[in-house]
């Protein structure tokens, strides 16, 4: 009920912007310095509600897949599953709490995995369900787990993955007995390895790890995951490949905008129209949402004041869409300005995402022994490669 109160706050807001702006419209004119202030303040609410709204959504999700997780382990188990399985075991140690010699026999079935950091450092594979919480969050947390194409592999030796771009190629009509033309493919290859992340040392009190009514499983889903969350997606939008993976914005084409400081919808649909449809037909746009909001004040034409950004439909799940085409918001892409690439376009499927094996959390007793604290750490091992350069492509703003 609070989620179908939100949304419909929300479209009320939007509402109201689009009189803003159809006043503005009719009488031909550009807004006044007071309606835009009002138009941004009325963004700021909308802004806020979208951040509740993915929120609510978010901890929805995490619900269900826990549920399926817990459901699948049941169904896995059968008859034989008892009260203290790893999961529970896991968590236990992880509350440093004291442990039967059973209960640390069942941990050590995990800590001898080749994903595991050393047992003298408490290191051992995440249970099942907690896995696949960290996924979900993480597809949600930035956009680019979201829109791209994931890879999971048990481990993290390098992929050889084949490329080819074939679409400057086509067939040919041939006459009866004419030798027929070589016409080869260029075959190349991305290589997806396996860097590292963190999320940073944690400490707690012991105290507090061992209070049954402290939900240490949350703390750590929530904070660890929102810590490698930010890195990964700057990375897969903007890191420059060496010993990291290639984001997104660097690996990509470019298309000139025309202004430095400033988007037009001409620009949007040159964008749009650089790319070949062999990539287009699955393209969406990716930006933050700064240059969304940019987009939404824009019409069609000085004789058309329609807007290029239509709403979607919540009660059938149809999403908002610029020029007909949907679009991911990914806080990590710049803003409008000199130098900027502000908004991407074209078939992010043609990006790959590999997470190599399972997430490692680790328990440290003795880091900060002196303050009686625990020290938690968790680790994931990723990479990101777009393998056909020619399937999206960045507008790119010029210098002045």
């Amino acid at each position: 009920m609070k989620v179908k109160s939100l949304r419909e706050k929300r479209n009320n807001l939007i509402a109201q912007q689009e009189e803003l702006l159809k006043t503005a419209r009719e009488e031909k004119r550009n807004i006044s310095n007071e309606e835009n202030e009002k138009f941004e303040k009325i963004q700021s609410d909308i802004d806020g509600l979208d951040t509740t709204l993915a929120a609510e959504e978010r901890h929805r999700k995490n619900l269900e897949k826990q549920a399926q997780a817990n459901q699948g382990k049941k169904e896995e188990r059968g008859q034989e599953e008892t009260s203290m399985d790893y999961k529970d075991v896991f968590w236990k140690h992880m509350r440093f709490q004291k442990m039967t010699n059973e209960e640390r026999s069942i941990l050590e079935t995990r800590g001898t995995d080749p994903q595991t950091t050393t047992d003298a450092e408490g290191g051992y594979t995440i249970p099942e369900g907690f896995s696949n919480q960290l996924e979900v969050a993480l597809k949600e947390y930035g956009g680019m787990l979201e829109a791209c194409t994931i890879l999971n592999t048990s481990t993290g030796n390098p992929i050889p993955w084949p490329t080819v771009d074939d679409t400057a190629q086509t067939g040919a009509l041939i006459g009866e007995a004419e030798v027929d033309v070589v016409a080869d493919m260029t075959f190349g290859q991305k290589m997806l390895n396996a860097y590292m992340y963190t999320s940073r040392i944690i400490q707690v009190s012991r105290e507090l790890a061992q209070d049954s009514a402290f939900d240490l499983a949350g703390f750590i889903s929530s904070a660890c995951t929102d810590r490698i969350g930010r890195k990964v997606n700057l990375d897969f939008t903007t890191a420059d490949g060496s010993d990291k993976p290639q984001g997104i914005v660097p690996a990509a084409g470019t298309q000139a905008a025309a202004a430095a400081a400033a988007i037009s919808r001409d620009d949007i649909l040159d964008l749009i129209y650089s790319i070949d449809n062999a990539y287009a037909r699955n393209g969406r746009l990716m930006m933050n949402k700064n240059t969304v909001k940019a987009i939404r004040k824009l019409t069609v034409g000085s004789s058309d004041d329609r807007p290029i950004w239509q709403m979607g439909d919540i009660r059938t799940g149809a999403p908002s869409t610029i020029e007909g085409y949907e679009y991911i918001i990914n806080e990590d892409m710049a803003d409008i300005g000199a130098n900027g690439k502000s908004v991407l376009f074209g078939d992010f499927s043609k990006y790959i995402i590999r997470l190599a094996g399972s997430p490692i959390l680790s328990l440290s007793t003795e880091f900060a022994w002196s303050k009686r604290l625990l020290s938690y750490v968790m680790f994931q091992r990723f990479d990101g490669e777009l393998i056909q350069a020619n399937a999206i492509k960045a507008l790119t703003h010029p210098a002045s």
